[in-house]
């Protein structure tokens, strides 16, 4: 079992935000991540999920937006039931 290392934590409305987390450590909140100082890189992390080495790097992932609407993903998904051949 991986090891729980304590993040930074922001105050929020009344709770606590864990805004960055390191390579390897299991991602705090679902939402847009991004490598610090690589805000163009974001990507859109679950929480629980272990947060990935950028670039063959460990970096410091920033959190950037919490809600999944706040931006699309670069790629589309089929309609559920739809089967490869009928593209």
């Amino acid at each position: 079992m991986k090891k729980h290392h304590p993040h930074h934590h922001v105050q929020g409305t009344g709770t606590h935000k864990t805004r960055e987390a390191r390579t390897g450590e299991h991602c705090p909140l679902d939402g847009w991540w991004a490598p610090a100082g690589r805000e163009a890189d974001q990507r859109y992390i679950a929480q629980g999920s272990v947060l990935p080495a950028h670039d063959g790097d460990t970096v410091t992932w920033i959190f950037v937006a919490r809600r999944s609407d706040s931006r699309q993903p670069k790629y589309a998904l089929p309609a559920a039931g739809a089967f490869i051949d009928n593209f």
